[in-house]
């Protein structure tokens, strides 16, 4: 009993102490980007961008350009074909540029091409051009559009890659959450097809981002993990850490007991369900999305965007589950390379995920979004980065 006492105090103090990123021990942080909205930000915009990124100590950046399918032909494309379409992306130009500028800051960059349906219908994880029976909201099941899906999805993918190492990234991931596609296992060749032509043009390493759930799947695995060229195991981390009460009994910022058990719980999602894969695979990890809203019930609904519609604004849960977070990954750098955290805030983002990872601790008002409300996490994270430059 003195033995398990001992172990709690000594694991309570530990959480009591300020936490500072190491370098040499931890996992890189980094933080994803992209522009969501039809005509671009622009290159000055996106290098600005990237050097405050850079500015508020993160060590990398996923710069996440969007293309697009339209789901009544299985046609790829880098622009939305939605007439007069609200959604498009970051144009050739300006990646290269947000690439460039990143690199020259020391930046770890990943390319992380995202596809959307058009007119972003429905969740790009329901993409699917084979469902058995037809499913004709997410894809027109065809054996034509299937067969032109994968051959321009390929394409695209082939273009990115061939602009990511033109300017130097260092790693490319050859899609992103296409859950459906992803777990079945009549697709094993057209994935390989992908994988073997995203390794022709990039001499980078290449990954693959899957989502949490899908992440057991044993399709998901064979078919594109285990593959030889893909040299790391990515996906959106957004566990639950916490019950519902135990979110809503969270305390102000820095509350000890509520950070213990985020850490415990994002600890015990790594030891039992990912370092055991990553080990298996003989690959490393990258948690390329970790994110939390500064709303009630965060914690417990990490990946709910849509939680500040109906909950109380609670910005120290949002912090706390940062902390614990970064405490559960601490001193594993040998396993897991690099944390992302989701999302950059900036004009190019959607005003609404509420998310918001940036460097202004007040509102802009020429801004559809307001920065200030992720400000208590924002600071933690600088404190957290910045100590050790």
């Amino acid at each position: 009993m003195k033995c398990v006492l001992l172990v709690l105090v000594l694991t309570t103090l530990a959480a009591a102490q300020p936490l500072r990123h190491d370098p040499s021990r931890d996992p890189v942080i980094g933080v994803n980007i992209w522009s969501v909205y039809a005509g671009g930000a622009g290159v000055a915009a996106w290098e600005e961008q990237i050097e405050r990124i850079h500015r508020m100590g993160f060590g990398a950046v996923t710069i996440l350009p969007q293309f697009f399918v339209n789901l009544a032909t299985g046609e790829v494309s880098r622009q939305d074909p939605t007439p007069r379409p609200t959604y498009g992306g970051m144009s050739d130009t300006e990646l290269t540029a947000a690439i460039a500028k990143a690199k020259s800051l020391g930046l770890i960059v990943t390319v992380s091409p995202t596809l959307e349906p058009a007119n972003r219908t429905l969740f790009r994880g329901e993409i699917a051009f084979n469902d058995s029976p037809p499913k004709e909201h997410n894809g027109v099941d065809t054996p034509d559009a299937e067969a032109r899906f994968w051959s321009s999805y390929t394409a695209q993918i082939a273009h990115f890659a061939a602009l990511a190492q033109a300017a130097g990234a260092d790693r490319l991931n050859i899609g992103a959450e296409l859950g459906t596609l992803d777990t079945d296992p009549r697709n094993a060749r057209l994935w390989k097809i992908l994988i073997e032509t995203a390794d022709e043009h990039f001499t980078g390493q290449l990954g693959y981002t899957t989502v949490h759930w899908t992440f057991d799947s044993p399709a998901t695995r064979a078919m594109i993990y285990a593959d030889p060229k893909i040299d790391y195991i990515s996906l959106s981390s957004y566990f639950a850490l916490a019950t519902e009460a135990q979110a809503a009994a969270s305390g102000g910022p820095g509350d000890v007991e509520f950070v213990r058990i985020v850490q415990e719980n994002f600890t015990r999602a790594l030891k039992d369900r990912i370092l055991p894969a990553a080990a298996a695979l003989k690959k490393p990890v990258i948690l390329n999305e970790i994110g939390i809203t500064p709303f009630d019930g965060a914690a417990a609904q990490p990946w709910d965007w849509t939680l500040g519609d109906r909950a109380k604004y609670d910005p120290a849960e949002a912090r706390n589950v940062l902390e614990g977070i970064f405490r559960a990954i601490a001193d594993r750098n040998e396993q897991i390379v690099t944390a992302n955290l989701w999302i950059w805030g900036w004009p190019g983002g959607f005003a609404s995920e509420r998310f918001y990872i940036n460097d202004n601790p007040a509102d802009l008002p020429d801004t559809p979004f307001d920065e200030s409300q992720m400000s208590l996490s924002n600071e933690f994270i600088k404190a957290y980065l910045l100590d050790d430059r």
